[in-house]
């Protein structure tokens, strides 16, 4: 799966300007979403590091250290970030990729 497949995944999966009081901690649809992703990741650290979080931060809401809508906006911060720098990654390889054919 190559890296814009991946950013295409992580940007289907924005939520809206607001933060929702939705709690998807315990779907299992998502669960599996997020772990097959990562097997078709094709190494991609970005979708691990991004499961990894969501999995602390959903721990830290099940023991009531955190209310929801608080570990939603503290993930989306973070995806946005993701977000942002695989752009720039996949700019940078694109414009190298069509330096080296020029």
């Amino acid at each position: 799966m190559s890296l814009r497949v991946v950013l295409l995944f992580l940007l289907s999966t924005a939520s809206s300007n607001t933060v929702a009081e939705d709690n998807y901690c315990s779907d299992p649809d998502v669960e599996r979403e997020w772990k097959q992703l990562i097997v078709n990741a094709d190494g991609a650290p970005e979708p691990r590091y991004l499961y990894n979080l969501r999995a602390r931060l959903c721990s830290r809401v099940q023991a009531g250290e955190l209310p929801v809508g608080a570990a939603t906006k503290q993930f989306e911060d973070v995806r946005e970030r993701v977000i942002r720098k695989m752009r720039e990654r996949i700019k940078r390889e694109h414009t190298v990729n069509i330096e080296q054919v020029g």
